[in-house]
């Protein structure tokens, strides 16, 4: 039930990662498009902050390098211009912990995020990663959160 709160909580946060459409999400320079605007905006600020230390998270040990993966490869939006063409592209572990942090922060607006999060959270998602049952290794995201 915890999991499943985890992936719903961070679709509805994703959501606003997706930048705003003229005529779509009202018409450029309405109020209504203004604060949708100002939503992406502070989101895509907070992913950015997080995924830079994340990129940082003990770069020596092959499970964080960043390696492209399928995860990676669907994380990449257009609108994402802090991406350097693959020599910086985060590897799918580094893609969960942002992705924790990113949740972590949106539900504690209080707190949200202190650099050196990730240097908290890499060992316990490494080890619900490295799991010997499947089952628990593939909720290694959710059992972090």
């Amino acid at each position: 039930e915890k999991r499943k709160a985890f992936h719903s909580f961070y679709q509805d946060f994703y959501k606003d990662l997706t930048p705003p459409k003229p005529g779509v999400d009202g018409d450029e320079g309405s109020d209504e498009f203004e604060a949708k605007r100002k939503i992406y905006m502070d989101n895509k600020a907070l992913r950015d902050e997080i995924e830079k230390d994340t990129r940082r998270t003990w770069p020596d040990l092959h499970f964080f390098c960043n390696l492209r993966g399928p995860e990676a490869e669907a994380e990449i939006h257009e609108d994402d211009d802090h991406y350097d063409g693959g020599n910086g592209i985060p590897g799918q572990n580094q893609l969960a912990i942002t992705r924790v942090l990113f949740t972590f922060a949106r539900l504690n607006p209080g707190i949200r995020y202190v650099q050196g999060m990730n240097e908290l959270l890499a060992p316990i998602y490494y080890v619900f990663k490295l799991d010997s049952m499947p089952d628990f290794s593939m909720e290694a995201e959710a059992d972090s959160f």
